[in-house]
């Protein structure tokens, strides 16, 4: 809950202080994001109700904090994978833990609240008081609302409550923390026979062998549904030769956002870090004394001092005690020592870039692509509207280009992932663009799409030329083909019975030195393999890996397995046990991840338990109601 707040402040190493939170809850108002009574209800549990705008408002969080991240996420792509759903079971969840903590008769104050924030985010007070300001932009980003948080956070307090009283943190048992930690840390070499036969057995496949095989496996030579398309896109592309954009309106943008552009004043500084005062105050010393800053510089990182370089900082940057000196300090000269809560500090001051605006040939091509941007947008929707009506009219898709004066493109025949017969994928026209892929397929031949919109890309629409069906391949055109298939059939036939001939012998007692001898086989050691880490590269699959631990090392007791289209034969050869250089660290993490995944299934089965115990009921004609397609 409070990672988000923050995700949204830059630490020091970047730069910029964390300014967190100090909370006077005289400004707040802590109302329940569960408001019983409130008619308008998607779900209940017991007496605790979950009104629609509570799933709502958490619903368009959720897409807010998504498409800052993925922008073209949509919300018909929500809804088809069950964003809703999720996130309404999540609030049933918060549901039980709320509606058991009411019969228990637990109550969050909003000093606990506070507290809890706090605790979670160490405040650097300014006067000691609260930022309002600052706490409302740090929730703003994060796509969260302040009555929304702040339940958040008195959920999650009721549920560590009620969780602790059914689970007290017990200490794990040393023995069971030590087997844990011995069963991750155990390690296998493992000698692999790879069993080749190579021989071509073309020749020897008859006619009868080859019709027999095509028809036992006819479906693996079906080829896909193709199909071949006319589409008309509204995009900006098709509109740039409309859009005219002289030096003079640019620059009229330019003037009139200039607010949008204001530079505040920016240093360049050098900074000498160390937690070690004398050291900071020898190397101001030797600088007052006329020793080079550059020879400095190479003397503090002997003495493990950290020099780094802090371009355009701004007021507000450094911790305060830093911030005052380094902006009273000019151009060149080299501040006083400071101390601060990361150290003891030195400054230089290499240049001060006086407040003003970012120059207009700096900014022009951006302030261009927006404004671009802008009337291509309004250009397209009006191009949408026109398109709309002659279709509605009984146009065709040819009226559609003609009146909107677009060109239309063929493009196929391509399959339902947008691939051609020769295997290239369709990029230029399908790549980010399923829905015209979904389109394509879902429109009878002949007929023209409905006009969608495809977010930054603009519109589109679609009529369908030709349909190939789905069709298995004639044997005379795909003879090679069945001939190999059937080729390489012969070869793993051949190659498992040597690979189970060679697990026989390895089993009896017979040498692996006289074995390998005699047969040529290609042999290689895989070293140091672990449960949790197999070795992909050299085809040790998850399952494989977890069978090679499951028999005894030195056992004679090989696996077979495929590997990468060849058999081999797997001998585990050994098994000791790593020793990790922090081993203490490793043993605590283990016994932490115990008692989570303990903690874990008490939860699962505590809320199992509440869910018997408390009715919960959704109201589906509300739910899908908000969610709705539009």
């Amino acid at each position: 809950m409070f990672e988000f707040l923050k995700g949204q402040t830059k630490s020091w190493s970047t730069k910029i202080i964390i300014i967190l939170l100090a909370l006077s809850f005289a400004v707040w108002g802590i109302s329940d994001v569960f408001r019983p009574g409130n008619s308008d209800t998607v779900a209940s549990v017991g007496e605790t109700e979950i009104a629609a705008a509570t799933l709502g408002r958490e619903f368009n969080a959720e897409m807010r904090q998504i498409q800052s991240r993925y922008p073209n996420f949509t919300g018909d792509q929500a809804r088809e994978i069950g964003l809703p759903t999720q996130i309404l079971r999540r609030l049933v969840e918060q549901a039980l833990i709320v509606e058991e903590a009411r019969s228990s008769g637990m109550v969050i104050s909003d000093v606990m609240i506070a507290n809890q924030i706090i605790k979670e985010n160490p405040a650097l007070i300014e006067n000691g008081k609260f930022n309002n300001l600052l706490y409302e932009r740090a929730l703003q980003r994060s796509g969260k609302s302040i009555e929304s948080f702040e339940n958040g956070v008195k959920n999650e307090i009721l549920t560590k409550q009620v969780i602790d009283s059914i689970y007290p943190n017990r200490k794990i048992p040393e023995i069971l923390a030590d087997f844990v930690e011995k069963y991750n840390q155990e390690r296998r070499d493992v000698q692999l026979i790879k069993i080749s036969s190579d021989l071509d057995n073309r020749d020897l496949i008859s006619d009868n062998d080859i019709e027999s095989y095509y028809k036992e496996n006819s479906e693996k030579y079906r080829n896909p549904e193709y199909r071949s398309i006319s589409i008309l896109r509204l995009n900006s592309e098709a509109v740039k030769d409309e859009i005219e954009l002289t030096e003079e309106d640019i620059f009229a943008e330019y003037e009139y956002r200039s607010t949008e552009f204001e530079l505040p004043e920016r240093r360049d500084v050098t900074q000498i870090l160390s937690s070690d005062e004398v050291l900071i105050n020898n190397l101001k010393t030797a600088i007052d004394n006329g020793q080079s800053f550059i020879e400095i510089k190479n003397i503090a990182s002997e003495q493990g001092a950290v020099v780094t370089e802090l371009p355009d900082l701004t007021n507000g940057s450094l911790p305060k005690e830093a911030d005052i000196r380094v902006f009273n300090t000019g151009r060149g000269e080299i501040t006083a020592p400071i101390e601060t809560p990361f150290g003891w500090h030195l400054f230089l001051i290499n240049e001060v870039k006086e407040a003003g605006l970012i120059p207009y040939q700096d900014i022009k091509d951006e302030i261009y692509d927006q404004m671009f941007a802008e009337i291509a947008t309004d250009t397209l929707y009006g191009l949408s509207a026109n398109v709309e009506d002659i279709l509605a009219g009984g146009g065709s898709l040819e009226d559609a280009a003609n009146s909107t004066n677009l060109q239309i493109t063929k493009v196929g025949p391509f399959d339902s992932y947008g691939v051609d017969k020769v295997g290239d994928f369709k990029s230029a026209i399908f790549n980010g663009s399923e829905k015209i892929l979904n389109a394509a397929f879902s429109v009878a031949l002949g007929e023209t799409s409905d006009l969608y919109e495809i977010g930054e890309d603009g519109y589109f629409l679609l009529r369908v030329d030709n349909i190939e069906e789905s069709s298995i391949q004639p044997l005379s055109e795909i003879l090679n083909k069945v001939k190999e298939d059937i080729n390489t059939n012969l070869i793993n036939e051949k190659s498992l019975l040597i690979a189970e001939d060679l697990s026989k012998k390895i089993k009896s007692g017979v040498l692996l030195n006289e074995i390998i001898k005699s047969n040529n086989f290609l042999v290689r050691t895989i070293n140091g393999l672990s449960r949790s880490e197999f070795d992909q590269e050299n085809g040790i699959t998850a399952e494989l890996n977890q069978k090679l631990f499951a028999v005894k090392a030195n056992a004679r007791d090989p696996l077979i397995a495929k590997i990468n289209s060849d058999y081999h034969v797997l001998i585990p050869l050994n098994k000791y046990f790593a020793s990790p250089e922090n081993f203490e660290s490793t043993r605590n993490a283990t016994v932490y991840s115990i008692q989570q995944s303990r903690k874990l299934d008490t939860i699962i089965l505590y809320r199992f338990a509440l869910q018997a115990q408390h009715n919960i009921e959704v109201n589906g004609s509300t739910f899908e109601r908000l969610f709705a397609k539009p």
